[in-house]
């Protein structure tokens, strides 16, 4: 699932992915609160048109940001900068079991990347190979031999190949 910078998250695939048992009630869902001990009633309304929550007991609201910040015990300020640095904002802490996984997602994303740099900058094809090659260099350093690779990683991966192509680009001859 990638989503661009433009699409918010989609809250109903948040709350999924933190595994809550979600009861689909017309144009919402409820579910039990994180916020609070909620055992007897749902009392948390997910409203997917606004992509927010309330809970009608302890008045806990937000988006996906909110709750990815509760669940992840991580400030909403990190929680944008982690999302905020990559332009992929997917998967959020997914760990990749097997490399070729890891593998076809980056592929998908960094071909864009050379994709968008090939056709804004042609004048500019060698820097673009040579980006290339360094990439792939140091994907082969990093990720050899390892069997399990966190999305942390990705993100860092991607941060570095749009950096180093930005200066590569962009570099004073």
């Amino acid at each position: 699932m990638l989503l661009s910078k433009q699409q918010p998250l989609d809250i109903i695939i948040i709350f999924q992915y933190y595994k809550f048992d979600l009861i689909e009630s017309s144009d919402r869902f409820i579910c039990f609160c994180p916020f609070h001990n909620d055992k007897n009633t749902p009392n948390l309304t997910i409203y997917p048109s606004t992509d927010s929550f309330y809970c009608f007991t302890c008045k806990a609201c937000g988006d996906a940001l909110t709750l990815i910040s509760f669940m992840e015990k991580m400030p909403i300020k990190k929680v944008k900068e982690e999302l905020g640095t990559s332009f992929i904002r997917m998967k959020l802490t997914h760990t990749y079991e097997k490399p070729v996984e890891f593998y076809n997602d980056l592929l998908k994303e960094t071909s864009a990347i050379f994709y968008d740099a090939i056709h804004t900058h042609p004048d500019k094809l060698d820097v673009i190979l040579h980006c290339m090659k360094m990439f792939e260099d140091y994907l082969n350093s990093i990720i050899l031999d390892k069997i399990i690779v966190d999305f942390k990683m990705y993100v860092r991966i991607l941060d570095n190949l749009k950096k180093l192509m930005y200066n590569s680009i962009n570099k004073k001859v």
